[in-house]
């Protein structure tokens, strides 16, 4: 805990959840029960082949996790409480995540909200909803 209450953290907590992430993979991974801090030096090294994997897989857990949100906003109705209440998941986080998948859908070079529905299994009217919050 030392160690990595010095360390710098420029990505600020996000940052560091991403280093708690791919430490818990390590743990995971051999099987264990903890984190131990063979898990955690581990992501101190950069250019560790099996970091840059579990880095990768946390990526894509990452977008997994903004589209489950997506998927729960559409299955409570569009309604942000409702998708709280269902899930669990904190408002502020699932509202965030709703925001980031939507910048993200608004910047693709896929500009039909049929064909991103089509690939994330969602409806065209949700897209679209979507594609509406902030702007």
């Amino acid at each position: 805990m030392r160690r990595w209450s010095s360390r710098p953290w420029p990505g600020n907590a996000r940052e560091l959840e991403n280093a708690v992430l791919v430490a818990r993979a390590r743990a995971r991974a051999r099987r264990a029960g903890r984190i131990e801090r063979a898990d955690l030096s581990a992501h101190d090294r950069p250019g560790d082949a099996a970091a840059g994997r579990y880095a990768a897989a946390i990526g894509e857990h990452d977008v997994r996790l903004r589209v489950l949100a997506v998927e729960a906003w559409q299955a409570a109705g569009y309604s942000l409480k409702a998708a709280v209440d269902a899930t669990g998941i904190p408002k502020t986080t699932l509202w965030r995540r709703l925001r980031e998948q939507a910048e993200l859908w608004r910047r693709s070079e896929v500009r039909d909200a049929g064909a991103i529905a089509r690939q994330y299994g969602l409806t065209p009217e949700t897209v679209a909803r979507l594609l509406e919050l902030g702007q």
